[in-house]
């Protein structure tokens, strides 16, 4: 039996459509570690981490930006109350930094309201990533909002 000519060319083509797929913008846990490092970044790293990642939508632009609609959870490391009061008594932060920390959580208090150590909060947003020479960095976040699920 004899392969007909077009197969290994058909074999390439699928091979060359499979990579380029690979490589289709950000993925979860690309868009979990960009959300992660927001936290770490606003000082609340400690507090809240992101969970389970969703992607509902991604577009690619002309520049090759994507802008990524993400449904994703939140879950609380510590209480609120338990971490503002860690904050409040830690004596090797700089004042500054305490009224920083302080104003930060009064935020986090208004966002989410009082919660414990476990609680989750599913939370959506529009995000807008690049990809360069340390792979797919995270350019702007859209509006955060609860999921309505």
């Amino acid at each position: 039996m004899t392969l007909p000519r077009s197969l290994p060319l058909l074999c390439l083509l699928i091979l060359a459509a499979l990579l380029t797929a690979c490589d289709s913008g950000p993925g979860d846990n690309v868009i979990r570690d960009a959300l992660n490092a927001e936290l770490a970044q606003a000082h609340l790293d400690e507090l809240l981490e992101v969970e389970d990642v969703e992607q509902l939508s991604a577009v690619e632009d002309s520049q090759g930006d994507y802008s990524v609609e993400v449904n994703y959870r939140l879950r609380a490391r510590k209480g609120l109350a338990d971490y503002a009061g860690e904050v409040r008594g830690d004596d090797e932060r700089e004042p500054m930094d305490r009224f920083a920390m302080t104003m930060a959580l009064a935020a986090v208090r208004v966002e989410f309201g009082p919660f414990e150590e476990g609680d989750t909060f599913n939370r959506e947003r529009r995000l807008v990533f690049s990809k360069g020479d340390q792979g797919w960095q995270m350019k702007s976040a859209l509006g955060a909002k609860p999921d309505q699920r």
